[in-house]
């Protein structure tokens, strides 16, 4: 059997398409302890880079949705824009607008033939924008298959906050979060507690 634990904290390093990302695919077991952290915060697009990404206005990054404009106003239809799949979510959250928008969020996808249990953290959080009016960056993408997800851990792919104390319902958008239970695919539905998912889905 091969089981892959995590009990400290991973950091997202590999860089592919303007954005970095972590990813574990293993044959059986995948444990996040813990004290695990799973992190690819504000590893995503950076400012003025990429689809989603904020007006020089400082509009909030898009990802999972359109990100908020700057003061209430107009955005053009490819400004901060939604992007992505929810279904397969594998895109990073758009940066946010003005040259200190914060960067979006990364990409963490976990497999595992068996089960995939999470009691720590995975985090892709878009950054805070800078001072003045800048955007937040956008969440990024949680992906996790396996026959069996369990645990009690956290996980967190909401969108930065805009500069200046401008609050995140404004300017900032979710990534985007998936769990794929497969044995369902291959069964009869059970009843709902043989999922025994108990991972809290934080998006604020």
């Amino acid at each position: 059997m091969i089981v892959v634990q995590v009990n400290g904290t991973l950091v997202a390093r590999t860089d592919v398409g303007g954005g970095r990302y972590v990813t574990l695919d293993v044959t059986d077991w995948v444990i996040v302890g813990s004290n695990g952290r799973l992190l690819s915060d504000g590893l995503g697009r950076t400012w003025g880079s990429g689809p989603g990404e904020g007006n020089a206005q400082g509009s909030g990054g898009g990802h999972g949705g359109r990100g908020g404009s700057q003061g209430g106003g107009l955005l053009t239809s490819g400004q901060s824009a939604a992007h992505g799949s929810f279904r397969l979510p594998a895109t990073f959250g758009g940066g946010g607008g003005g040259s200190c928008g914060g960067s979006g969020g990364g990409i963490v996808n976990l497999k595992a033939g068996g089960l995939i249990k999470v009691d720590g953290v995975i985090s892709v959080k878009g950054q805070d924008g800078g001072n003045g009016s800048c955007g937040g960056g956008a969440g990024g993408s949680i992906y996790i298959e396996a026959e069996r997800i369990q645990g009690g851990g956290y996980l967190f792919a909401h969108g930065g906050r805009g500069g200046s104390g401008k609050g995140e319902e404004e300017e900032e958008e979710e990534g985007s979060l998936w769990l794929l239970h497969t044995k369902h695919l291959l069964e009869q539905p059970s009843p709902l507690e043989e999922w025994e998912v108990k991972i809290n889905m934080i998006w604020f």
